[in-house]
């Protein structure tokens, strides 16, 4: 094989380490810590009710959340435990999208690419999983205030 295939394939190999320490990364901080900025967390089940944890914004525990919905909106208790169920999906994508931007700009910026395009591509990676993780808090939030 020549030199050229060889570096080729070495930085393939290198972007691809770097990618899956990325997403190692981001399942550690999402499902092994449990770190979650805003998030919610269920703490106990019960015939009619939920207890839900809230987080702040450094993801550290903040207040108890009781949820007693109306005898007709049961329903509402399974949404909303299958809601905070799904954020550490949400959480790992978003913390994957984050870890992998700086791989990203550092390949792109190699190749000699212009600043605006890798700004562009950063925007693109980044928005799919703000705009889930964003949804997602905004639906347990008004499941909670009762407005869903």
């Amino acid at each position: 094989m020549s030199e050229e295939k060889l570096n080729k394939i070495r930085r393939f190999l290198l972007y691809t380490a770097f990618v899956m320490t990325a997403f190692v990364l981001s399942y550690v901080v999402a499902y092994q810590i449990g770190y979650s900025p805003l998030g919610y967390e269920v703490i106990e089940k019960k015939e009619g009710a939920v207890l839900v944890q809230s987080h702040n914004i450094l993801g550290l525990k903040a207040e108890n959340i009781n949820f007693n919905p109306e005898q007709d909106n049961d329903w509402h208790i399974d949404m909303l435990v299958e809601r905070v169920g799904q954020l550490k999906e949400d959480y790992f994508l978003f913390f994957a999208s984050i870890f992998a931007v700086p791989v990203l700009i550092i390949k792109e910026l190699y190749k000699g690419k212009q600043k605006k395009g890798v700004l562009f591509a950063v925007l693109l990676i980044m928005i799919f999983p703000v705009i889930t993780l964003m949804t997602s808090l905004n639906e347990i939030e008004s499941i909670l205030a009762g407005t869903y």
